[in-house]
């Protein structure tokens, strides 16, 4: 894919800014991203290339945190099953308008912001992660193969299991990490990914990687209760966008 000046421009800038929101909160840099880049490289594109940011930011997080093995332990469970949504998720985007699946992501997360879900209706019923988390994992994997949104539907589910913002991050950023690398070698396979240029993969590396650092100093200075409801407002912003998007 060729891209002229005003495109690399715009591709920086926005891959900066989702990299302060994904070093921040652990998540987000897609939602925020594919939104802003499909008029430009169309929403195909704009998810398969925006796979390998989301990729170099989990594992730049996870050598920064210095916590892999913990979460993985924890959630075993969902990144298996977000493993096999992530499968049937990239063959989705293959062969289906990935705008619709982008769709079903808004609502599924303005469903969960609404009712509460996870600390409402999940208790009263007595789901144990051993049914949640595969339920979890295997919806969040197709939409993440889709869309590359992984953490954004899972995050509903993990800051509703753990109390503190670094605890939230970790997590999310180690199943996003997961999954987004199933997603890249699987894209790589059926051709998703073949545009990608070594000046694109540069440009990828160096906004992304700043815009993480930034946004991990950034959420020293926030307190837990505060960064548990940003990830709240943060989802209710992602949800509409996407919802806004279909029908534009």
């Amino acid at each position: 894919m060729s891209l002229n000046i005003a495109q690399i421009s715009e591709l920086v800038v926005i891959l900066f800014i989702t990299g302060a929101v994904k070093g921040s909160i652990g998540f987000g840099m897609a939602p925020l991203a594919v939104p802003l880049l499909s008029p430009v490289i169309g929403v195909k594109s704009a998810v398969a290339l925006l796979n390998m940011p989301v990729l170099i930011s989990s594992v730049q997080l996870c050598i920064m945190q210095k916590s892999f093995i913990s979460p993985l332990k924890k959630y075993w469970k969902l990144v298996i099953f977000q493993g096999m949504g992530v499968i049937l998720g990239t063959s989705f985007l293959t062969a289906a308008d990935a705008r619709l699946v982008s769709l079903t992501l808004g609502l599924c997360i303005l469903f969960f912001i609404s009712t509460p879900f996870i600390q409402r209706i999940a208790p009263k019923i007595h789901m144990p992660p051993l049914f949640s988390e595969p339920i979890v994992g295997g919806v969040g994997g197709v939409l993440g193969g889709a869309t590359s949104i992984f953490g954004s539907f899972i995050a509903a589910y993990i800051s509703s299991r753990e109390n503190t913002k670094d605890s939230v991050a970790r997590a999310i950023n180690v199943i996003t990490l997961m999954g987004s690398l199933i997603a890249a070698i699987l894209f790589r396979e059926n051709g998703q990914l073949e545009f990608i240029s070594i000046e694109s993969s540069v440009l990828t590396f160096i906004p992304v990687g700043l815009g993480v650092w930034a946004g991990t100093k950034f959420r020293d200075y926030v307190s837990d209760k505060l960064y548990l409801i940003s990830i709240k407002i943060l989802l209710t912003i992602i949800s509409t966008s996407l919802i806004a998007e279909y029908f534009l």
